[in-house]
């Protein structure tokens, strides 16, 4: 009853400014009335609290689905371009130091394979991209692997003409300079990658303790 009687001085008080036509009504209802009205208020309360709760825990899960699917699946893609261009790098040295044709046929096969593989995972890595600032890198490093395609296919036409000395010496200054420079923009679209997942995940941390919050 005491519970009751505060409901009812509240609903009074919140009231009151709005003309009194509300307060007089109340006054003039039975007790159970009263009780009921006042029940019917916090349950309202409680069902838009929780509904919120609700609406957050979804964005949760968007978030961490998109964490998973979109921004880790991002870093494995740029994780095995880089492995595959170590490893073009090192079968083109092949090429230059080879001992005759055969190996040097067998080791382009193995270059353009790893490239073919590198397209795919580009063109993976670029469906996944979900903002302006990684497209941007992105866009910087395809006009990099680009260079650096071109210098090497002149350091590997130099090799299969047998001038080993220039090919080496392309290999040592040209070529490696267009190597780091792919890679480097390679890592910076990785921590573009990785900044925004971080964000997400930050996001998901502070929608959770909201959500908490109004579930209890």
């Amino acid at each position: 009853i005491a519970h009751q009687g505060d409901c009812s001085r509240g609903m009074v008080r919140v009231s009151s400014g709005e003309g009194g036509t509300i307060v007089t009504w109340f006054k003039h209802q039975t007790l159970m009335t009263k009780l009921m009205t006042c029940s019917a208020i916090i349950g309202v309360i409680m069902t838009v609290i929780g509904t919120l709760g609700v609406m957050n825990l979804r964005s949760i899960n968007a978030n961490t689905e998109n964490l998973y699917e979109v921004q880790l699946n991002s870093v494995r893609q740029a994780l095995t371009i880089q492995n595959n261009l170590s490893m073009v790098r090192f079968w083109v040295l092949r090429v230059v130091t080879a001992p005759d044709k055969e190996h040097q046929e067998a080791s382009l096969a193995k270059i353009d394979e790893l490239s073919k593989q590198n397209d795919e995972n580009k063109a993976l890595f670029e469906k996944l991209i979900s903002t302006d600032s990684v497209r941007k890198l992105f866009g910087e490093f395809k006009e990099a692997l680009a260079d650096y395609r071109t210098s090497r296919k002149t350091t590997i036409e130099l090799a299969m003409e047998g001038k080993q000395t220039q090919a080496m010496a392309r290999i040592d200054h040209e070529t490696r300079l267009a190597y780091e420079a792919v890679s480097k923009r390679l890592a910076q679209s990785v921590e573009a990658t990785q900044t925004e997942a971080r964000q997400q995940y930050e996001s998901a941390q502070a929608l959770y303790a909201s959500a908490k919050i109004m579930l209890i």
